[in-house]
């Protein structure tokens, strides 16, 4: 997954510590949703070109969208399992 692992270079404008930490986590969150919007659409895309090439259907497409989603829930997963616990 490609996410980045400095994210301080994008808030160097916060005010306080507390700030910047906030800033951090939206910009982590949000780039895995972005993440999960990019899997599901490109593997339902490529789905979709699958089935006009070959004809079926939707059966590629929904093979693509299904694909996709577990491509990136494992992803997400990936992601969650790098935060710290807190213990």
């Amino acid at each position: 997954m490609l996410l980045v692992e400095d994210y301080s270079f994008s808030v160097r404008w916060a005010r306080d510590e507390k700030e910047r930490l906030a800033w951090i986590e939206a910009t982590r969150w949000s780039s895995l949703g972005i993440y999960m919007f990019l899997c599901v659409g490109a593997c339902s895309y490529l789905g979709l070109l699958a089935d006009r090439k070959w004809g079926g259907g939707v059966v590629w497409t929904i093979v693509g969208f299904f694909l996709g989603v577990a491509t990136a829930f494992y992803g997400v997963f990936r992601e969650l399992r790098r935060l710290p616990r807190d213990d």
